[in-house]
């Protein structure tokens, strides 16, 4: 058993060594070391992209044409006595109906609960229901 116990035993520390996880890495390729321009642009334009504020919830609800189309897009209500509860979205509603403003209400709702929300014609008029409307001058 030895020949077979070994090999496992020394497969993760072999692959440490020569993979690129070090960077004196034996079987690194040049394109590891110096990636093509087009690889760098592409890493380039992925980090601008991650730093772009992303619009998030309270833009989607403040944007009416995006919302509109959001709703647009989602899936048929529940069916009582057909389709199961969601447990994520009974939470959710009973934080929704608790929550006084929009901040309150993403701030207590994590991202399960918030997504069950977003995916729910109901529960999205109730977080509707919670952004502030503009005051006029």
């Amino acid at each position: 058993m030895l020949p077979v116990v070994l090999g496992l035993a020394l497969a993760i520390p072999l692959a440490l060594v020569t993979g690129r996880r070090w960077a004196g890495g034996v079987l690194r390729t040049p394109e590891d070391i110096a990636p093509p321009a087009v690889v760098a642009r592409a890493l380039a334009l992925q980090g601008e992209w991650q730093q772009r504020a992303a619009p998030g919830v309270g833009g989607l609800l403040r944007d009416q044409v995006l919302l509109e189309a959001h709703k647009a897009m989602l899936p048929l209500p529940r069916r009582p006595r057909i389709d199961p509860i969601d447990p994520l979205l009974v939470q959710a509603r009973a934080k929704l109906d608790e929550a006084e403003t929009l901040d309150g209400a993403l701030a207590v709702l994590p991202a399960p609960e918030l997504t069950a929300v977003l995916g729910d014609a109901a529960a999205l008029q109730r977080l509707s229901a919670l952004v502030p409307t503009p005051v006029e001058p």
